[in-house]
């Protein structure tokens, strides 16, 4: 006597009453998305992002006098913006940046 399928099962697996197999889409699981390295390279690109800042606010004026050589300092028109470029070029690397894991599932 041959069984019918259950309905149940057969809404569930795509109407045959048997289970469809999924498709295979090769994931493999190679480690942490950031490792050591990546942390140290996004630490070196805040702190040149806070440098750069902390260039470009430069120092107080001192009451109503401007100050045509300090408002226009190289320190400020110049090395800032440059170290506020390279900081965010660091965290772009450094969160991009990926790993080479060795794959010890895999054979020869």
């Amino acid at each position: 006597m041959v069984k019918k399928p259950d309905a149940k099962a057969s809404r569930k697996s795509g109407g045959t009453g048997t289970l469809t197999h999924t498709k295979n889409l090769n994931v493999r699981h190679e480690g942490p998305r950031f490792t050591r390295l990546n942390y140290i390279l996004m630490g070196i690109g805040a702190l040149l992002l806070i440098l750069g800042y902390i260039f470009i606010g430069g120092g107080e004026q001192r009451g109503n006098h401007f100050d045509p050589a300090e408002v226009y300092h190289p320190m400020r028109i110049t090395i800032a913006p440059i170290l506020i470029l390279l900081g965010f070029l660091v965290e772009v690397v450094a969160i991009f940046y990926k790993a080479q894991f060795k794959d010890t599932h895999e054979q020869a």
